[in-house]
């Protein structure tokens, strides 16, 4: 399959450390594999490249409607929130409002991002919403 070859490692470490706060991780030993691009703003932010993250983030492709959907959303969540960007924000709050109560990355059965619901709790902070 696709992208579990290459680059599921790599996401799952990336999960842990988004739940937990802390930044991506940047090892150049990691191989991203297809989900280089969704991950590469989160890799500037934690490298202290902004611009390159803004810029990564403003030409972010659509994530595929496959398995990792939910996941690769969360990640646009994640990155949204750290860039302060509305326009991301807004596009992953509306990907995964359908999936409320799902967990991102739960179809995988091997990773996760956490409860949709709270991706979605946060984007509605940072979009301040009530």
């Amino acid at each position: 399959m696709s992208g579990v070859e290459v680059g599921i490692f790599p996401l799952a470490l990336l999960s842990l450390r988004l739940r937990h706060r802390r930044p991506a991780p940047t090892d150049p030993n990691l191989d991203w594999g297809p989900y280089r691009p969704w991950v590469q703003p989160l890799l500037d932010i934690a490298r202290g490249n902004l611009p390159a993250a803004r810029h990564a983030a403003a030409t972010l492709p659509p994530p595929p409607a496959d398995h990792l959907y939910d996941s690769l959303w969360a990640v646009n969540a994640h990155t949204a929130i750290l860039l302060q960007d509305q326009s991301l924000a807004t596009q992953a709050h509306n990907a995964l409002s359908p999936l409320r109560g799902e967990t991102a990355g739960g179809t995988t059965a091997m990773i996760t991002f956490g409860t949709v619901n709270d991706i979605l709790a946060t984007l509605d902070q940072h979009l301040d919403r009530r």
